[in-house]
């Protein structure tokens, strides 16, 4: 008679294994697929960055200007410049920065400069009209460029998610 009881009860525990892994792995499988998708999207907006950035880099002004946007962008962060970063961005580069913002992941996107070590703070260029949560996540892709007072400049393109 006692046979009995212990396969029953060997029976009950080797079911509360198997279902304590089946429900282990189900968890596992689902934060797998979570963590995968953060990954994407964050992967899909540093890439997006980098290649914006190297658009920008590479793109040309529209006429009649002859100048790539970098080099106009070094004209206007020299000191003695009469444009303004915004009023470049705004005028001269207007129709660059809605190519280079058109299949942007979000609306949030900012171009920034910002002096190298002597300013603490950038001057950051967006279309977007809305105000940023302070725990937005922040994907940035930067690149040094040397203006013509050859100081250094920081240009950051920012991606808020």
């Amino acid at each position: 008679m006692m046979r009995g009881q212990g396969a029953i009860m060997d029976g009950l525990f080797l079911m509360m294994i198997a279902s304590s892994c089946g429900v282990t792995l189900i968890y596992v499988a689902g934060l797998y697929g979570s963590n995968t998708n953060i990954q994407t999207i964050s992967l899909y907006n540093y890439e997006y960055g980098g290649n914006a950035m190297v658009a920008l880099q590479y793109a040309s002004l529209p006429a009649p200007s002859t100048q790539t946007f970098w080099t106009r962008l070094e004209e206007v962060l020299d000191p003695s410049s009469t444009v303004g970063f915004t009023d470049f961005m705004d005028v001269e580069a207007a129709t660059l920065w809605a190519d280079a913002t058109r299949y942007a992941p979000t609306e949030k996107v900012y171009l920034c400069v910002k002096k190298d070590v002597t300013v603490p703070v950038e001057e950051c260029y967006t279309t977007w009209l809305g105000t940023l949560d302070p725990k937005s996540t922040v994907y940035v892709t930067s690149a040094k460029l040397r203006a013509t007072d050859n100081q250094g400049w920081i240009v950051s393109f920012k991606v808020y998610y």
